[in-house]
């Protein structure tokens, strides 16, 4: 929630996003701070037949605690879960980001995988299916030829 107060922390965070995405992705949601009891909301704008949002989601940095609501029809499903608050941190958060890029990278790093390869292999697989399956239609018409 600290991370929220300085305008310089909050460009930090969003500095990757770009104005249109912004526009595009939240117009259908609220998010709302309570910095007074440290909580953050996010609701659709979307409402069901009791003018409730279809889905809600709050989370209590102090507590950890973290409660997902959706609404569909006339059922309401509510997931809770907790975070450790320690972890809600942004200097903490890039520790561990930072510690699993360095596994990546200690690993080989993610595999890239070339489209055209990909495009490749399901070419193969589908003409050795073809060639399979002529084979196996001229096994079954020349055993049942031989009876």
């Amino acid at each position: 929630m600290k991370d929220f107060k300085s305008q310089a922390l909050v460009s930090d965070l969003w500095m990757d996003v770009k104005q249109k995405d912004l526009e595009e992705n939240l117009k259908n949601v609220q998010v709302s701070f309570d910095w007074k009891k440290n909580m953050v909301n996010v609701m659709s704008q979307a409402k069901d037949y009791k003018n409730r949002p279809l889905f809600e989601w709050q989370m209590f940095t102090d507590s950890g605690d973290i409660k997902a609501i959706r609404r569909t029809g006339k059922t309401e499903t509510t997931v809770e879960s907790k975070v450790d608050p320690a972890t809600l941190d942004s200097e903490k958060s890039q520790e561990k980001i930072d510690e699993v890029e360095a596994s990546y990278s200690q690993a080989g790093g993610v595999p890239k995988v070339d489209p055209a390869e990909m495009q490749r292999d399901m070419a193969f697989k589908i003409l050795f299916f073809f060639i399979s399956f002529i084979a196996a239609t001229f096994s079954l018409l020349y055993a049942y030829f031989k009876i």
